[in-house]
């Protein structure tokens, strides 16, 4: 079976804050960095009642959740996220650029009260070794750029007019596969293109135990050698029914014990998720570079004799990124096992210049196609609560917008379940399907981005745990004239206004911290009190104390 990985579309630098809603919570995942976001949202307000019982069994059940940590036996889940770094190499002499890219880094913690708070201390072993990964990606990347320098710099190609958009790249994309107290797994895939007839991509795992800090070998997580590598053999054969055919080594079962030993430093590649172990041999591993990558998942439930038993429980539910290309493979909650392929979008017309393209996934071979208008790039999740699993698909349109298309992958074939145009994950990776970020823009007051917590209900679509958004980038406006606000001494965790009128003096700033894009938006001050600005929307332009808004600050702008 020919399968190809193209080069990772660009990532999207960003990642949510986190307060949920209309207090502050902590949230499973998120980024450093606030989230990418468009578009002015509208939303649905409900009774403050109704918003601080959500609030409150939001935090009664992660109370639960916090308390004593696998005392009861049961895996947790550990808080991190993935920030993406980028870098070019320019030259002058040419003016243009040589050589691009971006590499990841892994980060344990979550936001709390709209402030990220590392967690190193909850698995001080854990982040060791995650900071000893983070150096060493860093330090691969810096010299991959300074090797596509050098070889750029001889590479006459640069010097045709013809060519300004040749250039090398060295793309580090990584996924969290599998993030809880019994093992921590990362899959990433590094594309690079260094002038040759084509680029390359080379899949690696980073596994780690959380407890022991251990960066796990394939010998730690599998008991037999021997039945492990008749599965792995045996799967190769039946998933890639050619593949005699385009081995690049003397024996596969050779090959495959050979790279289990590490024996000349050539490591077997896996990482796990939530129902497998994944073994994963990248171009020239055993085949030739039109036969790769090749993927064997192995279940948990058939493979039980001869893994390790302290990684294989899990959490209940789980959310993950599925890679484009790469097959997936998970259970249902009534013990279905499933395989799923979500595949790159493939152009329609003129790859340079199409503005059409087919979106093409699998479910057990049985193949989904849906044609898409102007969408530029994917990536693709799974979301599975309470045994039933949904996909979701965070696509980028113009204007740096997303939206979000569901999938239902319960039965026999891809139903879709429907286009929710606004709001999308954008950088921030969901792993919790009961409590994940989307994002928005807000146009209450200016334009600017927005963002909320989620829950998955039983039909797969998003819920919002609560009506307010929260406003991300510390968006200021500055006071023209004296206004009569609202003041209260800190935010409300059910919105409410407890505050008392107050005049805010002229050229006070304020930074925007949370709205329900209906009628208010809360700001901090400069003594860190919070003003409710009440937006009158009953004509156009909008008013604040009875003054035009751009009458009243300094600092608005509205997209479009």
């Amino acid at each position: 079976m020919k399968r190809n990985i193209e080069k990772m579309s660009a990532l999207v630098i960003s990642a949510a804050l986190l307060m949920s809603g209309c207090g502050g919570t902590a949230t499973t995942n998120s980024s450093t960095e606030a989230p990418a976001t468009t578009a002015a949202a509208e939303t649905t307000a409900s009774a403050e009642t109704k918003e601080a019982e959500t609030l409150a069994a939001t935090e009664a059940a992660k109370e639960t959740e916090a308390e004593a940590p696998e005392e009861n036996g049961e895996v947790q889940l550990i808080n991190a996220t993935i920030d993406t770094s980028y870098d070019n190499v320019y030259s002058d002499a040419d003016k243009r650029y040589l050589v691009g890219g971006y590499y990841p880094e892994i980060i344990l913690g979550s936001y709390e009260n709209g402030t990220f708070v590392k967690k190193d201390a909850e698995y001080p072993e854990l982040a060791k070794a995650v900071d000893t990964y983070n150096k060493k990606t860093a330090d691969d990347f810096k010299s991959e750029m300074e090797s596509g320098k050098e070889l750029a710099e001889e590479d006459d190609r640069f010097k045709e007019t013809d060519n300004y958009g040749y250039s090398y790249s060295v793309d580090m994309d990584a996924s969290i596969e599998r993030s809880d107290s019994n093992i921590f797994s990362v899959s990433e895939a590094t594309y690079s293109f260094m002038g040759g007839a084509h680029g390359n991509t080379v899949i690696t795992g980073f596994n780690v135990d959380p407890k022991t800090g251990e960066v796990l070998k394939i010998s730690d997580v599998v008991t037999d050698k021997d039945a492990f590598i008749d599965a792995v053999d045996k799967q190769l054969h039946e998933e890639y029914p050619d593949i005699e055919e385009g081995l690049v080594v003397d024996d596969l079962k050779t090959a495959i014990s050979d790279m289990y030993d590490g024996k000349d430093d050539m490591n077997l590649q896996f990482y796990m998720t939530h129902d497998a172990l994944v073994t994963v041999f990248s171009a020239y591993d055993i085949t030739a570079y039109a036969y790769g990558p090749e993927f064997v998942s192995l279940y948990y439930t058939d493979s039980a004799d001869f893994l390790n038993e302290k990684y294989l429980k899990t959490t209940k539910d789980y959310a993950a990124e599925i890679g484009l290309d790469a097959p997936f493979s998970f259970e249902t909650g009534d013990g279905t096992k499933k395989s799923i392929t979500v595949n790159y979008l493939e152009p329609i017309g003129d790859a340079e210049y199409a503005s059409e393209y087919n979106l093409n996934m699998s479910l057990d071979g049985k193949e989904y196609t849906e044609k898409l208008e102007s969408i530029y790039g994917m990536r693709a999740y799974i979301l599975e609560k309470d045994g039933n699993a949904y996909i979701y698909l965070d696509m980028n349109s113009d204007n740096d917008w997303h939206i979000t298309q569901i999938y239902d992958v319960n039965g026999s074939e891809i139903k879709k379940v429907g286009d929710f145009t606004e709001e999308a994950f954008y950088s921030v990776k969901p792993v919790d399907p009961s409590d994940f970020i989307m994002s928005s823009r807000g146009g209450l007051l200016s334009t600017y981005g927005i963002f909320r917590h989620y829950k998955m209900d039983t039909d797969g679509k998003p819920v919002p745990l609560t009506d307010a958004w929260w406003i991300n980038n510390d968006f200021e406006l500055t006071l023209n004239k004296p206004l009569k606000l609202s003041v209260m001494d800190e935010l409300t965790e059910d919105c409410s206004d407890n505050g008392t009128e107050t005049e805010i003096p002229e050229k006070t700033k304020l930074t925007l911290v949370r709205t329900d894009e209906l009628n208010w938006v809360d700001a901090r001050t400069p003594d860190g009190k919070i003003a409710r600005i009440y937006v009158d929307t009953s004509d156009w332009p909008r008013k604040v104390d009875g003054i035009e808004i751009e009458d009243a600050f300094s600092g608005i702008v509205f997209a479009g």
